[in-house]
């Protein structure tokens, strides 16, 4: 809500916003997130997650990166603060009811990460089924960023890139709506709403800190084998955990629509 509108309510006595008025002007986006919250319940539209879910073409690939973008360039053709990729986590879902499989990256070298990341990606991401990611311009910049400088893997980012989907249109588009998501569709907030599950308790635990521990094992001084060892296996299962948590939300939806049917 503007700010305006915000101190107008709290002039007039609200505080909460389950206690905004039903007849009090508010964007559609807004109405979802004050009806759920007044009733507890989550809101969910069906039909719109229904069309979401039947562009979705099997295997589904689900893959999220990890950056490093120090000021100071520490890889050749980079620039000052530019996010590079030094990890991924991709797991390929088959179908509905088979297991997914789980493929890694890591780099643990000083070397360019983006050369080998590319190659690895290039061997698992075959030539059909969608891409998935969350806010998936982050991954696309990255990819489009990395073969401008290795442009070998140009033809089949461009076979890939009309492939992807973002799953955070339905919570974006308030189609599928929790109020313990107070107001936030990041996969941070979206996953625990709808699963129960959490980034509590991990080593690593958002992408900022993953970037700066990555840097700091990685291109500073002194830094002994157990602390690189500690902070890259940290590394390694958050990232994991954030393309579980799609699969996990993606499971949600389906019996969302499965539930209405």
């Amino acid at each position: 809500i503007h700010k305006k509108k915000a101190f107008e309510l709290i002039d007039s006595g609200v505080t909460h916003i389950k206690d905004i008025p039903g007849d009090y002007s508010l964007s559609a986006s807004q109405r979802v997130q004050c009806d759920c919250h007044a009733n507890g319940q989550a809101k969910v539209d069906p039909a719109a997650i229904k069309a979401f879910l039947d562009e979705l073409e099997f295997p589904i690939y689900f893959l999220d990166f990890e950056t490093v973008g120090p000021a100071v360039p520490v890889y050749d053709q980079s620039r000052p603060y530019q996010q590079v990729p030094f990890q991924f986590s991709l797991h390929i879902l088959p179908g509905w009811d088979k297991e997914p499989s789980h493929h890694a990256y890591l780099a643990e070298t000083q070397d360019d990460p983006r050369p080998e990341l590319l190659s690895k990606l290039e061997s698992l991401i075959k030539g059909k089924g969608s891409i998935l990611s969350y806010n998936m311009s982050f991954e696309l910049a990255r990819l489009r960023e990395s073969v401008a400088v290795y442009p070998k893997y140009e033809p089949w980012f461009r076979d890939i890139e009309k492939r992807f989907m973002d799953l955070i249109v339905p919570f974006r588009k308030f189609d599928y709506y929790d109020p313990k998501q107070m107001g936030r569709t990041s996969i941070k907030n979206v996953f625990p709403a709808l699963t129960g599950g959490s980034y509590e308790g991990l080593e690593i635990g958002d992408g900022g800190t993953a970037s700066r521990e990555y840097g700091r094992v990685m291109f500073s001084d002194g830094i002994s084998s157990q602390d690189k060892d500690r902070v890259l296996r940290g590394l390694e299962e958050y990232c994991q955990l954030d393309t579980q948590a799609m699969i996990d939300i993606l499971e949600v939806l389906k019996k969302a629509v499965n539930n209405k049917s």
